[in-house]
């Protein structure tokens, strides 16, 4: 019994000297043991994209394109903006490509020094009121047909009116528009583009205040949404012009060609990320 007692412990020994030297089925060359990965992903594995792994990482599957500070998704979610403008490094005077203004009459667009109620540069539409003036300042993003979150600041002087639209990529035409010169400039409106009708998104537009305006476009079912300072309102779900495609390209800064309908106008802080609709 003595023998047979050393017999075990010399096996014992043995498996416990395999387990030990066992990599079993890890990829990285060293073992982060504090790893808590279903599969190792750490800094020494090639197609890792972390600086090292973080306590903290809950992903399905470390994506090659990850670019959260720490790792906090089930994938990739970080929205991507396709253009994120407050124009502090633009000089002054005219808009530098890829804008494209175009002008009748003595409508002016130019980049400026805000002039009430902040601070930096923004972009300054002047209509001169005259019928026939007119003008606008283009904005191309490339043509997109994700849902996108179109976001501006205005700011406009006493009686001032404005028209900003969004432009089909393919086809170069107005799909959706807000605007102050339907009745009454103190009214924002939106355009309902099946039926030419103008639906009231803010009935107490002020003069000499800025306010954040935000387009939503729900491509797949080719709507959209007005946000006003974050608020919803009436303006909500509307149809977008039937295009041929549906698609968009553009933003557009508008000055109205008709007697009266100028005034100055500034805008700030566009922005236009690709992301889930808030519909």
């Amino acid at each position: 019994m003595r023998g047979f007692s050393w017999v075990w412990i010399l096996f014992a020994i043995t498996v416990m000297s395999f387990t030990v030297a066992c990599d079993c089925g890890d990829d990285d060359d060293d073992d982060d043991t504090a790893d808590d990965d279903a599969t190792d992903d750490d800094a020494d594995d090639d197609t890792d994209d972390d600086t090292d792994d973080d306590t903290a990482d809950d992903d399905v599957d470390d994506d090659a394109t990850d670019d959260d500070t720490a790792d906090d998704d089930t994938g990739d979610d970080d929205t991507a903006a396709l253009f994120d403008l407050d124009f502090e490094d633009y000089s002054t005077g005219a808009l530098p490509s890829p804008w494209d203004v175009s002008v009748i009459g003595a409508t002016t667009f130019a980049v400026s020094t805000i002039s009430k109620d902040g601070s930096g540069n923004v972009i300054s539409a002047d209509g001169s009121g005259v019928n026939g003036d007119s003008g606008r300042a283009y904005y191309p993003f490339g043509t997109q047909t994700e849902d996108i979150e179109i976001t501006f600041e205005v700011w406009r002087e006493v009686g001032a009116v404005f028209k900003v639209e969004l432009w089909g990529g393919t086809v170069a035409s107005t799909i959706a528009q807000i605007d102050n010169a339907r009745g009454d400039d103190t009214y924002l409106v939106a355009w309902n583009m099946d039926t030419d009708a103008y639906v009231e998104c803010l009935t107490t537009y002020d003069h000499d205040q800025w306010y954040e305006v935000t387009f939503l476009l729900n491509q797949s079912a080719w709507t959209y949404s007005i946000e006003i300072d974050g608020d919803t309102n009436d303006c909500s779900d509307l149809p977008m012009d039937d295009l041929a495609t549906h698609d968009v390209g553009y933003i557009v800064f508008s000055d109205w060609q008709f007697a009266d309908l100028g005034g100055l106008v500034q805008y700030d802080n566009l922005t236009g990320p690709l992301v889930p609709v808030k519909f």
